[in-house]
This record gives structure tokens, sequence and C-alpha cells, in this order.
């Protein structure tokens, strides 16, 4: 029963934490498609153009390194909704990703 209250625990500091780094002024979120999988990066075509810069060549460079921690088992081809604070010019990049929620758990 005792794993059982901290299981529970666990779960809803994780529910706030993603509802407050969601919250938080200069955070924004895009979907997209994974078009390909690095050691380091999701390489995502975001949905709406306008993220990228007009010469990008329509590819967004992720990292894997996410600020909510949790299993993630994501796949080329799959739809996700990234959560950020900005992306760099040049290079498309993300600087930090807060979140990465795919598709199918938003619904």
């Amino acid at each position: 029963m005792k794993i059982r209250k901290i299981v529970t625990l666990v779960v809803f500091l994780m529910l706030i934490s993603t509802l407050v780094a969601c919250g938080k002024k200069g955070q924004d979120y895009f979907t997209g498609t994974i078009v390909e999988i690095t050691d380091h990066y999701y390489v995502v075509t975001p949905d709406d153009e306008k993220l990228l810069d007009a010469d990008a060549s329509g590819l967004l460079l992720v990292p894997k390194e996410v600020v909510q921690k949790r299993e993630l088992d994501l796949k080329q081809g799959e739809r996700v909704q990234i959560v950020y604070n900005e992306i760099t010019k040049g290079i498309p990049k993300i600087d930090i990703v807060y979140a990465i929620y795919k598709e199918s758990e938003l619904r």
C-alpha cells in the first residue's frame, strides 16, 4: 500500500511539473512529424513552417534531452507535440525542450 502512495505522489508531481512548465512565460509548443532520429536529436518537420527561417530546409533539430524526464519510445514517422523555450536561428534547433508528447497521448 505504501508503494502505491509513493507512485501516486510521483505521478501527481510529474503532472504538476508539466502544467507549471507549460504555463511559464516564454515557453511555446508545436506539433510535427519525426523524420529522423540521431544519437542526440530528433529531426522534426513542424506543421507550422513559420517556426523556421525562410531559407531553412523545413527541418528542426530537437534535443533528446528533455527537462520532463519520462520514458519516451519515439519512432520515425511519429507525430509529436514539443514544448520548448526558443528556436536558435541559422541551424534551426531548439535550445531547451521541456516536454515531448506523442500525438496519441493528447487525444
